[in-house]
């Protein structure tokens, strides 16, 4: 099974509070949730029909935890070697996560078989948190991973 993961980076403009987190990127469409992390050493290489997913999993913590509430708005980009930006299916570029009062948070990600070309792809994450009204408005915390490169491929 091919897999890749790197650390997000995060900036957060609050004292006494922290994040630290990482995604990871699995071939097989609605595979097990418990897949993580993977190797980021690993060549990925995914078959366009085996679909993939992405975990991203995050923890926040520090005195200041308790009396912050929102949401984390996830987007998900690609871009294709060659061609230029790629489009994900529009229900999987972005994500909205609950506010979660332990501090722990796990999204999964999935992209359906066949629905991207074959190509090589660079896939960047990123994470904001927003307020937790209707228009979610972005707050000083933010991150984002850029994952290497995966070759999606026909067989």
């Amino acid at each position: 099974m091919s897999s890749i993961a790197a650390s997000l980076k995060f900036e957060e403009s609050f004292p006494y509070f922290s994040l630290n987190g990482a995604v990871c990127l699995v071939e097989g469409h609605h595979n097990d949730p418990g897949t993580f992390p993977g190797n980021p050493y690993s060549p990925c290489l995914i078959q366009c029909d085996q679909g993939f997913c992405l975990h991203i999993k995050w923890h926040t913590q520090g005195k200041m935890l308790p009396f912050l509430n929102g949401k984390w708005k996830i987007d998900i980009l690609a871009e294709e070697w060659g061609k230029g930006e790629a489009c994900l299916p529009a229900d999987k570029a972005h994500t909205v996560v609950d506010w979660d009062c332990d501090g722990h948070y796990h999204a999964r990600i999935c992209v359906n078989p066949n629905a991207m070309e074959p190509g090589l792809y660079k896939f960047a994450v990123c994470l904001t948190m927003c307020s937790p009204c209707e228009k979610q408005i972005p707050a000083p915390i933010a991150g984002f991973v850029e994952l290497p490169a995966v070759k999606l491929y026909k067989a």
